[in-house]
């Protein structure tokens, strides 16, 4: 299964995916498949470019409401 695995130079996740945006923005990184019966074929596809955006907009958004040393629980579906 690891057979392909190739380590990253990077550090931390922050790093891998700042790589990757700036790489391949337009490859997917991520893709939630509905499991409503309602809505089977939909889903949702966020590129590496598209979470860069959306990262880099709740950082700032962040920065602005918090301290330093402050934490902070995020929560996705």
């Amino acid at each position: 299964m690891l057979d392909n695995f190739t380590p990253f130079d990077q550090t931390s996740l922050v790093e891998i995916l700042n790589l990757r945006a700036l790489n391949t923005p337009d490859e997917p990184a991520y893709r939630f498949i509905h499991c409503d019966k309602n809505r089977p074929d939909e889903e949702i596809v966020l590129t590496y470019g598209e979470m860069d955006t959306k990262v880099r907009l709740l950082a700032t958004i962040l920065q602005d409401r918090i301290e330093l040393g402050d934490r902070v629980l995020l929560l996705y579906p």
